[in-house]
């Protein structure tokens, strides 16, 4: 391991949205990854996320020249049923990597999330989740290293749209609606209900079923779709937006959520829903759709996914480290002072 020029660690905000934008397309480019985030999208999923605050969940590693090199932030769910689970995303600009930045950011990324997640009752699991590409030697040994196991594959699947979409009828009693406001709060239950068995998943608020849904850069309403039955109650849903970073080479309809809630599973709902947003979506004028997906979905829904004509694009690894409910509070950049390796 070479020399690493001293690097200090602080929280960041807002004031370092450019810099850290900067940052993790470097690292996206380095790692192969695509670049399919705008600024204004990038800041509406960090810095604008309901119960995200970038000041106490976050670290950067700024260089002596004042150069932003490394960051870190925990993000977390509204609740925890089931166990209690956060997700730390970060990296290290590729000029800067292999000086021990990077394990110096998962530690800190840990004890943090150590603190956080310690009010939790002894009963509930507690883990701390971060991503992986199946590519990244390196990325995958540092986790192993600190602990961390290979859990979960979540696949990126993609459709070419651009030809007529044939669309499958909904069984009599369920009526299929465009997204309408006035039923996005009977979505947001049905979703719940939707993702009760699904690895990782809690119940959504309001306020974030709302960021990440109508109010996301790029909202098509007219690619959305809702089953309601006789008392207008929504049974499932398909919420899709054109997000702005994905239509530079090719316009590209994301589906960003499918659900159907346990009662209405097995009628075929989810299958009439897709192909109508597919419909929608070839009208509008989209090449392609693509959507993000567990692997091992406990309702099938991969096969769902494919006999439409979907396949995987690319893969995402999830690895996950149990930890402890007893520890010692540790404020994120405590104790780091100056990381000069490993």
């Amino acid at each position: 391991m070479s020399a690493s020029p001293t690097v200090r660690f602080r929280a960041l905000e807002l004031a370092n949205a450019p810099a850290l934008y900067a940052l993790m397309r470097a690292c996206r480019t380095a790692d192969g990854e695509p670049i399919e985030t705008t600024f204004e999208e990038f800041v509406h999923s960090t810095f604008q996320l309901p119960t995200a605050v970038a000041e106490r969940d976050s670290i950067g590693a700024v260089a002596e020249g004042g150069e932003l090199v490394g960051y870190g932030w925990l993000f977390g769910r509204e609740g925890a049923t089931r166990a209690a689970r956060l997700w730390l995303l970060g990296g290290v600009h590729p000029a800067h990597r292999r000086h021990g930045i990077g394990r110096a950011l998962l530690r800190a990324g840990t004890a943090r999330a150590e603190e956080i997640l310690r009010p939790h009752p002894a009963s509930v699991p507690r883990h701390l989740d971060v991503e992986a590409l199946p590519d990244q030697a390196g990325r995958i040994a540092l986790l192993e290293s600190e602990g961390f196991l290979h859990v979960r594959s979540f696949t990126v699947m993609e459709r070419p749209i651009e030809r007529p979409i044939e669309v499958a009828p909904l069984e009599p009693g369920l009526t299929a609606v465009d997204w309408r406001a006035d039923l996005d709060e009977g979505a947001r239950l049905a979703h719940n209900d939707a993702f009760l068995d699904h690895w990782g998943s809690e119940p959504v608020g309001p306020d974030r079923w709302r960021h990440l849904g109508a109010a996301a850069p790029g909202f098509r309403a007219d690619c959305s779709s809702l089953a309601i039955d006789e008392d207008g109650d929504v049974v499932g849903y398909v919420l899709s937006s054109a997000p702005p970073g994905m239509q530079a080479e090719r316009r590209t309809a994301w589906i960003g959520t499918v659900g159907v809630r346990w009662g209405g599973r097995g009628r075929g709902v989810a299958t009439a829903l897709l192909t109508r947003s597919l419909a929608a979506m070839q009208a509008a004028g989209f090449q392609l759709a693509w959507l993000y997906v567990d692997a091992e979905n406990p309702t099938g829904a991969v096969r769902v996914y494919e006999r439409l004509g979907f396949r995987e694009a690319r893969r995402q690894l999830i690895y996950s480290k149990s930890l402890s409910p007893a520890v010692t509070p540790t404020p994120f950049d405590r104790g780091l002072g100056d990381a000069h390796g490993d």
